[in-house]
């Protein structure tokens, strides 16, 4: 209904907004659709869409109209006000007009002569807004309305029509409907003349034309000019005087007619009227001029017009150059990678990027007008931290807006993005609109992800090194304890036999346990760098297995374990390395038995299933905790997730059982149900080809009369290992030269060619390898058997190859140098 008109004594009245009349029909959907869809939430303008009606397609309603504008959106009702910012949709058989920024309904004639109702309502949008009303053509039906339409555009309304239509030949501006929002903006900000009542007393208020034009004449029906205000003769030359100067009369002629056919509009019709012509005055002749002549109505026709003078080219300078920034400012949104999102303040999407559709999939048209949440953008774990942001953003306590968020394309796809936003704010300080700039860094996330896991596990290998050098020096002292207390006490008792052949034995011993882990440790690493290999042959892996049980099972039942074997008799036949086929056996054995309290059970298995040999190992001792399993296999992690080891070691063995095995074409798993429960371990091997026959073991010479006696030069820069090797080959019964570098062998061999060379690769002068190759072109080379000595194993350097006869493993045993010299 129409507001109540009485209002409290002093108070102004409320202004009255522009008013656009949208003429679209049923048929124009998809046009209305783009033009709301861009229309801004507050332009100020109140809308009235009229239709006529379309037999073939359902009219356009407020629930329709709503579904793609963020505009407010009513059914017209009889009396309502229009209102700013608000769309009111008038039904099809439905005749309105507009008094004083009301509707007023009625139903259609019978005839349903709908065109020349929506020409009155043109009509009367003219005579109620005059400056203020506003015709949207969007199709060529709107020809059909002329005299409405020619009424706003007399009474200097502004009439905007859709590109490539008939309209669009007596608008006063054409564009694509995309752009009409903008059209109308830059309309209404324009400056207008006021709205003068009154004849002249109006007229001559110098204010009024001194605050909307520069410069302004008052004439007559006679072309006299009755009143002059500001520079005039910047636009028309030579100063003019009032009252009997005539207009008309001092004008060149392409001026004067052109300016006479304004002016005759306006007194004659009594519309507004108005023409560019160029400026007359000195020093600004050429530039372009609108004149625009207004007609002062009282009733009837007019008798005096108000005619004044406006520059259009610095206007249409700056609209050129705002047009080429915005342009500029578009090319650089389309190319850059960064998503660019405008939204108002109810979240509904009022712009998108093409970065946005590359980032997001979802194409512009899409997703303008919808609201963010429909499409589902971020991710759930995400969504109360944004809104968070999103809410301070809005409130004004956070400038910036920056976030990190989990996003969804439209395809389903995980990405992240980095978020900038920022609020567009009225003079009021009230949001407007908020332009979000997202950034894909899906990549760098995933690269930091990277770094952190690597970080992760760099300090988690550091951790363990440290506690495997804690550990490493722990285990290398325990050996040399009792070593260094049965010296000791053999020195106390140098003549009691029965004492040093027990320190003998001590050192024996603990000398063994020493040398098995440094082998330990040599073979770990070897087989992380991948420079152990396997020698393989045919074997019998049964016969392995129970020759590995026979020599681990005194050791196994001196700590008081049940020992339960069921390895076949018959052979299990493949091809792999016997050496490491023990290690891997015995490994896991020496496992069992030292997590396994005394008087516990160790069984062992060893079964052919489908061309796989499966061997088990199993105990039912400490077991392993349940966070422990996953790693049992890891290097340098000892014990089986207790806080106190039962024995040491340097927690590599499971390491080399899983190694060998998989060098093998294995696998090898460990079970547990948890503390105290036992553990089980089986490996698979490939059976495959028959064992090669049995060859009699050869006796090794243990004695000094075994073999005949040798000439050896040992070299070695170690006086203590010189020695020491020198006196156990004396005592062995051969003759002995010794060297302390490489260069002092090469003297003694070209002196007395010995018979056998043994030659260690680490020389300070010249290393081993140089010696053997300079040995080589000597020509009693071929006389003398050359054997290197070295802590690395001979597959580790290429260089020595063809050089050495043999190769021994330091520390080399009394039984191995009695091969090698035997």
């Amino acid at each position: 209904m129409p507001q109540d008109a009485s209002k409290p004594t002093g108070s102004r009245p409320e202004p009255q907004p522009p008013i656009a009349a949208i003429r679209a029909d049923a048929a124009d959907r998809a046009v209305l659709r783009r033009l709301l869809r861009g229309m801004p939430p507050d332009t100020g303008i109140g809308f009235v869409v009229v239709q006529a009606p379309n037999p073939r397609h359902p009219a356009l309603t407020a629930e329709l109209i709503g579904a793609f504008t963020t505009l407010q959106v009513v059914a017209a009702g009889d009396g309502l006000p229009v209102a700013a910012n608000r769309i009111h949709v008038v039904a099809p058989d439905t005749a309105a007009t507009i008094v004083g920024g009301h509707l007023q309904l009625s139903a259609s004639s019978p005839l349903g002569a709908s065109t020349t109702g929506i020409d009155r309502f043109f009509s009367s949008l003219a005579d109620d807004r005059r400056g203020l009303a506003i015709g949207v053509l969007l199709s060529d039906a709107c020809i059909a309305e002329a005299q409405g339409i020619a009424r706003i555009k007399a009474r200097g309304g502004l009439l905007v029509a859709q590109a490539g239509t008939r309209p669009a030949e007596f608008a006063d501006q054409v564009s694509a409907v995309e752009e009409i929002p903008a059209a109308l903006l830059r309309h209404l900000t324009r400056p207008t003349p006021p709205a003068v009542e009154g004849r002249l007393a109006g007229l001559l208020e110098q204010t009024l034309l001194a605050r909307f034009t520069p410069a302004a004449l008052l004439i007559d029906a006679r072309y006299r000019i009755l009143h002059r205000h500001g520079p005039v003769a910047d636009y028309l030359g030579p100063s003019v005087e009032p009252p009997e100067d005539d207009l008309l009369g001092r004008l060149p002629e392409d001026y004067r007619e052109r300016l006479r056919a304004v002016l005759d509009r306006a007194l004659v019709e009594g519309i507004p009227a108005s023409a560019t012509v160029c400026r007359m005055g000195p020093g600004t002749r050429g530039c372009a001029v609108q004149v625009t002549a207004t007609p002062l109505i009282e009733v009837g026709q007019p008798d005096l017009v108000l005619v004044t003078f406006a520059d259009v080219a610095a206007p249409q300078e700056t609209e050129r150059h705002c047009r080429a920034t915005l342009e500029r400012l578009e090319r650089h949104f389309d190319s850059t990678p960064v998503a660019a999102l405008e939204w108002s303040p109810e979240a509904r999407i009022l712009g998108w990027s093409p970065a946005a559709e590359r980032i997001f999939g979802w194409r512009k048209a899409e997703v303008l007008g919808r609201p963010l949440e429909a499409l589902d953008l971020i991710d759930e774990t995400d969504r109360p931290a944004v809104a968070a942001t999103i809410a301070a953003l809005l409130a004004g306590s956070d400038a910036c807006g920056k976030i990190l968020t989990r996003n969804r394309r439209k395809d389903g796809g995980a990405i992240w993005c980095e978020w900038h936003n920022s609020v567009l704010r009225d003079t009021a300080g009230r949001p407007v609109s908020v332009l979000s700039l997202a950034m894909d860094v899906t990549e760098r996330q995933t690269l930091e992800a990277n770094l952190r896991r690597q970080a992760a596990r760099l300090a988690e290998a550091d951790r363990r090194k440290d506690e495997f050098l804690s550990m490493l020096g722990h285990e290398l002292r325990n050996p040399l304890a009792p070593m260094r207390h049965a010296l000791e006490v053999a020195g106390l008792r140098r003549d009691d036999p029965p004492t040093t052949q027990w320190a003998l034995q001590i050192i024996d011993r603990q000398t063994r346990h020493l040398g098995r882990l440094v082998d330990d440790l040599l073979d770990v690493a070897r087989i992380t760098r991948g420079a152990i290999q396997l020698r393989c042959e045919p074997i019998d892996l049964a016969a392995i297995a129970r020759e590995t049980l026979e020599s681990a099972g005194p050791m196994i039942r001196a700590r008081g374990h049940r020992l339960e074997d069921a390895l076949p008799m018959s052979p299990l036949p493949m091809r792999g390395d016997a050496t490491r086929l023990t290690q891997i056996i015995a490994n896991l054995l020496h496992n069992a038995s030292k997590y396994t309290d005394e008087g516990g059970t160790i069984r062992i298995a060893l079964v052919a299933d489908g061309g796989q040999a499966r061997l088990t190992i199993e105990d039912d001792g400490r077991g392993i905790e349940p966070d422990a399993l996953p790693f049992i296999f890891d290097a340098f992690r000892q014990g089986r997730g207790s806080a106190t080891p039962p024995e040491g070691g340097l927690g590599v063995g499971l390491t080399l059982v899983k190694r060998l095995v998989e060098l093998h074409a294995g696998t090898v798993a460990a079970e547990s149900a948890g503390r105290g429960r036992g553990s089980r371990f089986v490996v698979t091997l490939p059976l495959g080809q028959e064992p090669a026959a049995a060859v009699p073991a050869t006796e090794i010479p243990t004695d000094a009369a075994a073999g005949a006696k040798k000439h050896v030069l040992i070299v070695d820069d170690n006086p203590e290992i010189l020695d020491a090797s020198r006196r156990l080959l004396v005592a062995l019964g051969h003759t002995v030269s010794t060297a302390g570098s490489g260069l002092e062998a090469l003297e003694l061999v070209r002196r007395s060619p010995p018979d056998v060379v043994l030659l260690d690769i680490g020389l300070d002068d010249i290393d081993g390898i140089e010696v053997a190759r300079r040995l080589a072109e000597l020509p009693q080379r071929p006389m003398i058997r050359v054997v290197a000595l070295s802590g690395y194993p001979p597959n580790e350097t290429r260089r020595e190859r063809g050089l050495f006869d043999d190769y021994l493993l330091k520390p080399a045993g009394m039984k191995a140098l009695q091969g090698i010299l035997s």
